[in-house]
């Protein structure tokens, strides 16, 4: 890894008033256009439909759609506009593609 570009845990661990970097996550944020691979469970960040919040959720990618499944079976489309970035979790292998 290029040591220019080595993420300084002990720096964010300062800014953040936390004692260890397992206290926080990275969150890469990918543009919608540049959509996940299908079938996926992915983390959007997204504005509210009345424009008031921001918000993140964690949504599947199917068919070309961020879709949000609710308990009671209901589906609903987060529309793509509102979308300002998704990320695979933390965890997943393809957070570094």
């Amino acid at each position: 890894m290029n040591p220019e570009k080595e993420i300084n845990h002990q720096k964010i661990c300062q800014m953040l008033g936390v004692e260890s970097e397992k206290e926080y996550s990275i969150i890469l944020w990918k543009s919608p256009q540049q959509p996940p691979e299908e079938a996926s469970y992915v983390l959007i960040k997204y504005l509210e439909e009345n424009g008031q919040r921001i918000e993140c959720a964690d949504i599947a990618y199917e068919g070309g759609k961020f879709l949000s499944f609710y308990p009671d079976g209901d589906v609903r489309e987060i529309n793509e506009k509102n979308i300002l970035g998704w990320s695979y979790y933390p965890f997943d292998d393809r957070v570094t593609k």
